[in-house]
């Protein structure tokens, strides 16, 4: 029996406009009444996880900015693992010396480099889409020297770093500058169709399966009743915690370690597989 549904956000609910399917909210609306729990377990904040939960019309549980915030969009936050802030720092500083725009992520906040604007607002020229969630509050950092003011006021409540670096050609040296600090969990995509890497940086240890692994325990739900759905690398910490399915966007590499493989994300991938394997008792 299915009792707890773990989804990533981006590429597995959101489509590419970054839209939850009518089709997924329905599936999802249907678990709900059933029974089963849904937790979203995404890099992006807790105020995201709180508006997809909206647009869902249901409760879930937030395993947002990559595990580092645990918490339930009714009940509240049940843990935090914050990124400390001499590693904050740091990785504001390693940023720059390889001309990445980082940006930091609290539970309801976002502190943007002004760079990192700029490569969003061209993400949009070139046909990106973005998550509008109007609740979410967004401040732009226009020059370095703020950045001292905010991680003070911030100190333990700083649950990521994501930094985003235009010339891939600076991704070597940069990883290797953060693995020289120490101390980091250092995750890694390509954003924006191509044309920015983005490195994710959590305190040593944070990752979405571990938080998970948490949850499961808090709830008393083992591996054999969750279902987990992601497309890409920083889902894979998942597969201890259930039967992982792949998304059909998701990568060779990807799909090759999934107990099963649904369509993609601007499909019904997301309903399809639950019809399968949540409610049509195969499990």
């Amino acid at each position: 029996m299915v009792r707890l549904l773990a989804l990533d956000l981006d590429g597995t609910l959101l489509n590419e406009r970054k839209h939850v399917l009518p089709s997924a909210i329905d599936a999802l609306r249907q678990a709900d009444a059933a029974g089963m729990t849904i937790a979203l377990c995404s890099g992006r904040n807790h105020a995201d996880a709180l508006h997809i939960s909206r647009l869902l019309g249901i409760p879930v549980w937030s395993v947002s900015t990559n595990g580092a915030y645990l918490g339930h969009s009714v009940t509240g936050m049940l843990r935090t693992q914050p990124l400390p802030l001499e590693k904050a720092a740091q990785a504001i500083r390693i940023s720059y010396q390889f001309q990445a725009a980082p940006c930091l992520y609290t539970p309801m906040r976002e502190y943007n480099d002004t760079g990192y604007l700029s490569i969003a607002r061209e993400s949009i020229r070139r046909g990106q889409f973005q998550l509008e969630n109007p609740d979410k509050i967004e401040t732009e950092v226009a020059s370095h020297s703020e950045w001292g003011a905010i991680l003070s006021q911030e100190d333990g409540n700083i649950m990521k770093c994501i930094s985003f670096l235009p010339d891939s050609a600076h991704f070597p040296d940069f990883r290797a500058a953060l693995d020289a600090e120490g101390g980091l969990t250092v995750t890694t995509s390509i954003m924006f169709g191509g044309l920015v890497a983005s490195v994710e940086i959590n305190r040593e240890g944070v990752t979405k399966g571990g938080t998970l692994s948490f949850l499961q325990k808090h709830l008393g739900i083992s591996a054999e009743e969750t279902l987990c759905f992601g497309d890409s690398g920083n889902d894979l910490s998942m597969l201890p915690c259930g039967r992982f399915i792949a998304m059909g966007n998701a990568g060779t590499e990807i799909q090759s370690q999934a107990f099963a493989v649904t369509a993609c994300n601007n499909e019904d991938g997301i309903a399809q597989a639950l019809e399968r394997f949540a409610f049509a008792g195969r499990i």
